[in-house]
């Protein structure tokens, strides 16, 4: 090769040279562009981020002012306590059921006292600043434990008649307590399905034939004289209960059946409720009666408190069993109903009165 050929051959290398590094370079500067694009759209986000910020800052907040008026003038209700599925003298060992409750004469005796208490409590000093009118207890049925089956004679606390004897006193305490809290008192009381004589569920002369019955015509008795305490006790397992403008319909609730899976008591609360609804307004519709119509369901019964529209039922006093754990039903702590009834909203509260104290009760 001569040296012109090399010296060509020199000037190709630092051409490619000079090429690969201008590659490069333009590769290096095409990189920084890209980076430098991000970074003026991140800029720009900030910006608009910032412009935002500063416009929120400069604005001057205005919120209406709202204001809760005083209630002008008297504000009336009715307290209306659900005393409902005692049954007294039942006896429930704590260690049959892991625990979850006891339930005896004292215990029973206890949670009563308790029911009447602290619903005057609730209805005085939380729920409101009302004028009452007087109070009303339904009773619900179930008073009693009774004798319809075979354990409960076995394990029962005491014969029936000896149980009604007993609770009559106590019963009368709480009701003359409302009587002193509320002055007018009325109470208004229906058969369960515990506390009847037979063994089956009788259909003719079903309030008569319960130890129930009995159990609030004594209670009448005692307040005979007292022209501010009245009594509705009625041949009927069902009576219908007006307070101010609205309508309740009382009853035990066992006339409601079925109920599983997941819906459990619903459905046969459902369905009840519509077939009642329904069997009362072709009733008021053929007799030309409208107070046979009612707005409320009021019962017991199912031992637990479940709430539906236009439906209430109320805890148990007794509380969980042993034949509730037989059958998995959920676990209810045990409580009674308070409902606060008003002129103008009809049932304005309903809370349940909480009348388990296991340290009181020692177990």
């Amino acid at each position: 090769m001569s040296n012109s050929e090399i010296a060509d051959f020199a000037d190709d290398q630092k051409i490619i040279d000079l090429e690969t590094k201008l590659a490069a370079a333009r590769h290096e500067r095409d990189r920084y562009k890209e980076q430098l694009g991000r970074v003026e759209a991140e800029r720009q986000d900030l910006q608009r981020l910032l412009d935002l910020v500063s416009t929120i800052e400069d604005i001057a907040p205005a919120p209406p002012k709202w204001t809760v008026e005083k209630p002008q003038g008297d504000r009336h209700a009715i307290a209306t306590f659900l005393i409902t599925d005692t049954h007294f003298d039942e006896v429930v060992e704590p260690n049959e059921i892991m625990g979850l409750n006891a339930y005896n004469r004292q215990i029973a005796e206890q949670r009563l006292e308790r029911a009447f208490t602290r619903g005057v409590h609730l209805a005085r000093d939380y729920l409101g600043n009302y004028t009452y009118d007087g109070a009303v207890v339904m009773f619900g049925g179930d008073i009693v434990s009774g004798d319809i089956h075979d354990e409960l004679i076995r394990t029962n606390e005491a014969p029936t008649t000896e149980t009604v004897e007993y609770f009559i006193d106590p019963m009368l305490a709480g009701l003359k307590l409302l009587h002193e809290e509320f002055g007018n008192l009325h109470c208004v009381g229906v058969v369960g399905n515990h506390d009847r004589l037979q063994k089956r569920k009788p259909a003719k002369l079903r309030a008569k034939d319960s130890w129930t019955w009995l159990f609030y015509k004594i209670l009448a008795r005692e307040f005979r004289r007292n022209s501010n305490v009245t009594f509705d006790v009625p041949e009927s397992a069902e009576v219908n209960v007006p307070i101010y403008d609205t309508r309740f319909q009382l009853h035990h609730g066992d006339d409601f059946v079925g109920g599983s899976g997941i819906s459990g008591a619903l459905a046969p609360l459902m369905l009840g409720d519509h077939r009642k609804r329904r069997r009362q307004f072709n009733a008021a519709r053929a007799t030309g009666n409208r107070d046979l119509e009612f707005d409320y369901q009021i019962m017991g019964h199912w031992h637990q408190r479940i709430i539906l529209p236009g439906v209430i039922v109320g805890g148990c006093m007794k509380g969980y069993d042993e034949y509730s754990r037989s059958k998995n039903y959920d676990y209810s702590p045990p409580s009674q109903e308070l409902m606060i009834v008003t002129p103008e909203r009809g049932v304005t509260f309903n809370v349940p009165i909480w009348v388990e104290d296991r340290e009181q009760e020692g177990w």
